[in-house]
Formats: C-alpha cells, structure tokens, sequence
C-alpha cells in the first residue's frame, strides 16, 4: 500500500502541488446562493453492517477516491488533490448557510428582502440551540486554561478545539476510559455528549460568505488493523468526522494528514502542522481543527496606526498600536483588571483584559472572574466610557503538548496500555494514546482577526504477550565492551580483564 501511494503521489502533475502548497483562506468567500435549511444529510463511502468490522484489506482493495466533491470542504478551501489518494471511508454534509445579501447587490429592494429572509432563516435554524446546552463545559474551560496556556510568553489555546478532540476520543473508548473523559466534560453519558457536541457544532458553525467560524474533524485509519463501522458512522454523524485509511506511519500518510489539517485551518499552522507525523505503530489518529476570520463591527482606520512602546517587563518593545475612539464604550472592572470588549462580525467578540499595575496574566488566571465575564458579561463593576483604546497588532501561535495536562486533569486511562478501553472502535489490544499535540495562532490587524487551532491524538499500538523470561547478568570476571556509533560502527572495543 505504501508503495501504491508514493507512486500515485508521485504523479500528481505540479500544477496540483503548487496549488497544495499555495492556496490561501481568503478572508471572505464569494456570494452564492445555497441552501437555505441546513443539511445534515451522511455520506458513508462504505457501508457495513452496524457493529460490523472494516474487513483487513488484501493486496487488491481500491482506494476510494470519488470525486473532489466527495471530500468534505469544512472551511471553504478546495480540498488538497493528495487527499484524493486516501481510502475515505465516510464523510458527512456540513450545514450550508445562506448568504448575507448585499444591498447594493440587489436593485429590486424586495428581491434583497427575500434574500435578506432567507438568511435570517438560515441563521436561526443554525443558532437556536437550547439554553445552558454548555453549562457543564465551564469547569473544563476553567481548569484546562491555566494549564494549556503559557502566562509567560507568547500562546495561544483553543479550548473549544481539545473540546472537540476530548469528545472524538470518549466515542472510540469505553468503560472508566470514557468514563474520565465524560467526568471532565462535565457529563454522565456518551448519549449527553453527542447531544451536546451537536448543539455546540451548530451553535458555532458560520459560514455565510461574510463572518466564517468552521470547525472540522477526522479519523486516520491504519489499514492493517480492523475497525468497528458503527463507530465510524457515528463519528460522521454526530461528530461530522471524515474516516480515512491507508498505511499510518509511512510520509505519504504524514502528508495527507498535514495537507487535511492545514486546508481546515486556512495554511494559518504550516509549520506547525509539519510537525504531525505518525510512526509505524500508529493504530489510530483523531484530528480536529477550528478556523476563524471576521471583521470588526468598526474597523481601525490605519492612518491612525503608530509604533508605541510595549513593556515587556526588563525591557520595551516598539510596534504598532492601532487606535481609534469608541464615544460610548462599556469599562469593565474587575477585582485586578480593565476590560474592553470589541465586537466582530457574526456576533462574535474579543475581550480585551488588562491586569492592573502590579498584577500579571498569571494572577488573572488564578480566579474564575475573566471567565465569568467573558461568558456572561458580567463583571464587579461596569460603566459607559468615551474610550481611547489603543491595541497593538498582534500574530500569536503556539504549540502544546497536552498529555500532563489532561493527566492532571483526571483523564489518565487513554495513556496507559494495560488499562485502556478503545473497544468501540477495534478489538486490537494494548492501545494508548502516545501523543496529543494542539497548536493555536491568532493574529489581528485593522481589518478584522483571523485565527485556527488544531488538536491531533495519535493511538499506538504496544505488546501484550506474556511477560520476557528472566536472567542474572553479573560481570564479576573478564568482559568485552563495545562503544559503538550512530551508524552502529565500532568506535571502541574493548576486554576488562581486570577492573
């Protein structure tokens, strides 16, 4: 299989591998004219039997590749034509959202009407979610915060993403596996979650050719190995998850998890994204992505633009500051911080808090009052200010290994092969998550922001035979050494016959 793929990759003309490395997330999609409900509609490229095994493929199994179409385009961007070499198992619909209209688009004002109508529809069976669907998400949000991101230096963390990646991961376990993952989550079953991640999905999920906030999931399959149907399937359904599988492990597979994640993301994470790679004893990945672009309600002029001095505690930095006036801006006062909110498009906003003199970002975090304003609006105390805000542009990005996060946590099971459970996926035995990498950047200019974060789990495969036989090895007569090289040549070697 490794080699059917590197010969097909191998001929996949320049033209398309300029455009895998080259194509852009423009910041806003041209209008078009979609459906107006959203669809929710599965497309399974195999079917199976529910509760059935993916058979082990022969020599002879095809690779599913369909059309481009075929692969889901949770972001807009046409999907990397390397993708069209992976086997996809199943793909879900996204929802579709009509556009926002334009007026100057639409001369006849009761054509824009009905377009406008059409859009108000659409974002109403999008967004109405029932109240309190995440109540049970804040104490996530509070404990996994102060631990993904770095108080001391330049981070970024997407809570909303390891959400995602935590709730793929409680469907292919079971028993006190899952059970953790569930606990954290602030949940009793994996019937609560689905129900949750599908009011979180739709709650968050923008794309109407104006405001874009686009999450995406996926399943990396290793084709030696047999998977559970049902739980593919629910995955796509419940999870909007893409299946993949091929041979995990191998460069040709490293790239069509890194073309899969920086198309999701808007090229936003390269480099970060060069750094996903799977070993041989890669069972299983899951990967989840979130990507973000919208304008402000009220742009920054850039003729008010002007390099300040930023105080990096021993030393300052100059760089620009944009800056602008808001006549009757709401002040938020906290117990130790100022805060400013700025609205973006699609309802979406940016909190921007200031911890007082004397106080630093880590002590903020320490409290839950940051959270509580950002997610209720309210705060000790609050006024209407004409406000002369100035805020330095800014291109943050990090990466985060979770895995003592998540110990720390409580989710400990998925880490250790003797106790694990990832039943509802795969008979395999042994299996542990060896790898959970998230990255995040956001950056913002006079325009707007644009932001994405990925969260990839890589599962592994170990022994579970009987335990190795043992032996006494005590030198206590004349012995040979042998220091060898990286190459394994012989730099030294050596007798000890007397110490």
């Amino acid at each position: 299989m490794n080699d059917k793929l590197n010969k097909a990759l191998d001929q996949v003309s320049d033209k398309y591998l300029s455009e895998a490395e080259n194509y852009k997330r423009v910041r806003h999609r041209p209008y078009w004219v979609g459906a107006i409900a959203a669809v929710l509609a599965l497309v399974i490229g195999i079917s199976a039997a529910s509760g059935g095994l993916l058979p082990e493929p022969g020599p002879s199994l095809p690779i599913i590749q369909g059309s481009i179409s075929d692969v889901p385009e949770p972001s807009g961007i046409q999907t990397p034509n390397t993708l069209q070499l992976a086997n996809l198992i199943a793909a879900p619909q996204y929802p579709e959202m009509a556009p926002r209209p334009c007026e100057d688009d639409y001369p006849d004002y009761n054509e824009y009407s009905v377009m406008l109508r059409a859009w108000e529809e659409s974002r109403k069976q999008q967004y109405d979610q029932p109240q309190g669907y995440a109540d049970s998400l804040t104490d996530f949000f509070r404990q996994s915060i102060p631990l993904f991101l770095n108080a001391t230096e330049n981070s970024a963390y997407s809570p909303v993403n390891v959400y995602m990646a935590l709730a793929m991961l409680a469907e292919t376990t079971d028993g006190n596996s899952r059970q953790q993952i569930l606990e954290v989550l602030g949940l009793d079953t994996i019937e609560q979650l689905r129900e949750q991640v599908n009011h979180v999905w739709n709650a968050h999920y923008q794309d109407d050719g104006v405001t874009t906030l686009l999450l995406g999931n996926s399943l990396w399959l290793d084709e030696a190995f047999s998977f559970r149907q049902d739980t593919v399937n629910l995955l796509a359904s419940n999870y909007y998850a893409s299946s993949f599988r091929g041979d995990l492990g191998t460069a040709a597979m490293d790239e069509q998890l890194q073309a899969w994640l920086n198309a999701n993301t808007g090229d936003l994470l390269q480099e970060q994204a060069k750094n996903i790679k799977m070993d041989p004893s890669t069972i299983f990945a899951l990967a989840s992505t979130v990507y973000f672009a919208a304008d402000w309600e009220s742009e920054f002029s850039p003729k008010n633009t002007q390099d300040m001095l930023f105080h990096c505690g021993e030393h300052d930095l100059m760089t620009p500051f944009m800056r602008k006036t808001l006549s009757y801006g709401t002040y938020y006062r906290g117990s130790n911080f100022g805060a400013v909110c700025l609205e973006l498009g699609g309802e979406n906003s940016m909190w921007l808090i200031l911890p007082d003199e004397g106080y630093a970002v880590a002590d903020i975090l320490e409290s839950d009052e940051y959270l509580n304003l950002t997610m209720t609006g309210r705060c000790e105390g609050r006024g209407t200010y004409k406000i002369h805000l100035s805020l330095p542009k800014f291109d943050v990005v990090s990466e985060t290994n979770l895995i003592d996060g998540l110990k720390e946590m409580g989710i400990t099971d998925v880490f250790d092969p003797t106790i694990s459970d990832f039943s509802p996926l795969t008979d395999t035995p042994a299996l542990y998550v060896g790898g959970a990498s998230h990255a995040a950047r956001v950056t913002i200019d006079e325009e707007g922001c644009l932001a994405a974060a990925f969260t990839v789990l890589l599962t592994y495969a170990t022994s579970a035979g009987d335990p190795p036989p043992e032996i006494d090895f005590t030198l206590d007569r004349p012995f040979l050494f042998v220091i060898s090289s990286r190459d394994d040549l012989p730099l030294f070697v050596g007798n000890v016959a007397e110490p």
